[in-house]
């Protein structure tokens, strides 16, 4: 628990200092070694804007509002113990990530912020309920998908098209079971645009084969930190109570991520694979407060060979479709 508390207070302080970072390019013109934030400029009828940056694989601003709100739901576990205190440095912290990702402009921030307000309603409901809560939250999500072209504008449309392009490449006998190659995508679209699609790049790149761990270590581990929370619920326990904490947390981190993900082509990169660690590592922690006749959190048959290939076959055909729905409420 020790561990997972520093790398929850890494996350939560790097961010902090990103988000100050992205309010001084809005208040001052420039950042952290005088970098300016970067300049969109009129396109039709909209006004030109200033969009806040940061540095390596933050360079981005979509890539920055995602980080930030990542770590949001982190701020609420940085103490170990749940009180008035600690809801009010969870609440100073996402404030001020909120703030910062304000700066960057990005819609797939605002999407990523929304996933993480919801499912952090979620966790307040019964424990049983989340499972079929967050289902029936993507059944909403793909039935609005043919009112998107109402709200999104032409760079969105592009997007769409991207993605497209990248199904009929998937569709090809050839490269669905194994992929276009990793590092490959920039050959699907003409100057190598990006995916701006996580999922998509993945399962493009890699096939089925390889999105089937990528998504598994996801899946799995969303699934073993609710099992652990379900396990440590009535544990009287301080670790045992903080654990449940995290694990909550965690997935609500790990929801905003993959939200986000939806419109961001961030598929490979060391935040996302931190999250899967700290998911996955929760099972096996929570074992040290539970009888050791407590049955075990998975079944490798059932959990990792049958519902595993059911999740990621079902992530495919979810992400098919609901890119058939955009591209048909954009331009019929």
């Amino acid at each position: 628990p020790r561990r997972l508390r520093i790398a929850a207070l890494l996350f939560v302080v790097m961010a902090c200092t990103m988000a100050f970072h992205a309010q001084l390019q809005m208040k001052v013109g420039f950042g952290f070694a005088r970098q300016p934030p970067m300049w969109v400029p009129p396109i039709g009828e909209a006004p030109g804007y200033w969009r806040s940056q940061f540095f390596g694989i933050f360079g981005d601003a979509n890539d920055l509002a995602q980080f930030l709100i990542t770590c949001i739901p982190l701020g609420y576990i940085l103490l170990p113990r749940r009180g008035i205190l600690s809801f009010f440095v969870g609440s100073g912290v996402a404030w001020y990530l909120i703030s910062g990702m304000l700066t960057t402009g990005s819609r797939g921030g605002i999407v990523g912020l929304a996933a993480v307000c919801a499912t952090q309603i979620i966790m307040f409901l019964p424990l049983k309920w989340f499972p079929r809560v967050l289902t029936g939250g993507l059944a909403i999500a793909l039935c609005l998908c043919p009112f998107a072209g109402f709200v999104l504008d032409e760079s969105a449309h592009n997007r769409v098209v991207f993605w497209g392009m990248a199904n009929a490449q998937f569709k090809n006998p050839i490269n669905t079971p194994f992929g276009m190659g990793y590092g490959m995508f920039w050959s699907v679209i003409s100057g190598s645009k990006a995916a701006h699609n996580a999922f998509v790049k993945c399962y493009t790149e890699l096939g089925v084969f390889g999105y089937w761990f990528w998504f598994g270590l996801i899946q799995l581990g969303v699934i073993g930190a609710w099992r652990a929370r379900v396990a440590l619920k009535n544990v009287n326990n301080p670790g045992a109570k903080w654990l449940f904490r995290f694990a909550g947390q965690t997935t609500v981190a790990m929801v905003g991520f993959c939200a986000s993900a939806y419109f961001l082509s961030r598929t490979f990169v060391f935040p996302l694979f931190f999250l899967m660690a700290m998911l996955g590592v929760v099972p096996l922690i929570a074992r040290r407060y539970l009888p050791p006749s407590y049955p075990p959190f998975f079944n490798i048959k059932k959990d990792v060979y049958i519902m595993l290939t059911i999740g990621t076959i079902a992530s495919i055909t979810y992400i098919y479709i609901s890119i058939i729905l955009l591209n048909k409420a954009f331009y019929g």
